[in-house]
C-alpha cells in the first residue's frame, strides 16, 4: 500500500506543535477524527492502542523518522496520518536523533498482512534521504501529496 493511497490533504499536518510523542500522537489522532477516519466516541481507545504499542517499543526509525501504530477495531480499514515536525521531537529513535517526519498508522484487527505492508512501503519511501528532506520543506499539504505522488508513482506497490 502506497501513502498516497493511505493519506489525504486532510490528515497531513505540515506544523506539528506536540513537544512530546505522545502529544504529536495525539495530533495526528485528531486529524484522524478531523477527517472523519476515526469516529468521535472511538477516539481515546485508537489513542490508548496507539500509545500502549508505542509504550512497548519505540517506533523511531531513525534518520528522523517516526512510524507509531496500532491495532484498533475501531477502524474498518487501515488509516493514516502524516505530520511534519519543524523543531523535532524526542522519539526514542534508534540513532537517538530527534523525529520531524512521523506517520501515524492505525489498523484493523483482521488487517495483519496489509499492516505489515504497509509499514514496509512507508519505510521504503522514508528511506530515501532526498525525499526526506523535501517532505521538510514542505509547508501546505498540498506540496506534500505532490511529492510523494511523484515519488511513490515510480514505485511498486507492495
Amino acid at each position: 500500500m502506497r501513502l498516497v493511497d493511505l493519506i489525504s490533504e486532510e490528515v497531513i499536518r505540515p506544523s506539528l506543535a506536540g513537544a512530546t510523542k505522545a502529544a504529536v500522537i495525539d495530533e495526528l489522532i485528531d486529524a484522524l477524527v478531523q477527517a472523519g477516519q476515526v469516529a468521535p466516541e472511538a477516539r481515546e481507545r485508537v489513542a490508548k492502542a496507539v500509545h500502549q504499542r508505542e509504550a512497548s517499543h519505540t517506533t523511531g526509525l531513525g534518520s528522523g523518522v517516526a512510524v507509531p501504530h496500532g491495532v484498533s477495531d475501531q477502524v474498518d480499514q487501515v488509516v493514516g496520518a502524516l505530520g511534519i515536525h519543524r523543531e523535532g521531537v524526542d522519539f526514542a529513535a534508534v540513532d537517538g536523533a530527534p523525529v520531524h517526519l512521523v506517520i501515524l498508522l492505525v489498523v484493523p484487527p483482521n488487517m495483519f498482512q496489509a499492516h505489515i505492508r504497509t509499514l514496509a512501503g512507508v519505510a521504503r519511501v522514508l528511506n530515501d534521504p532526498g525525499l526526506r528532506r523535501q517532505l521538510m520543506a514542505a509547508t501546505q499539504p498540498e506540496a506534500v501529496m505532490t511529492i510523494l505522488g511523484e515519488r511513490e508513482g515510480a514505485l511498486e506497490p507492495i
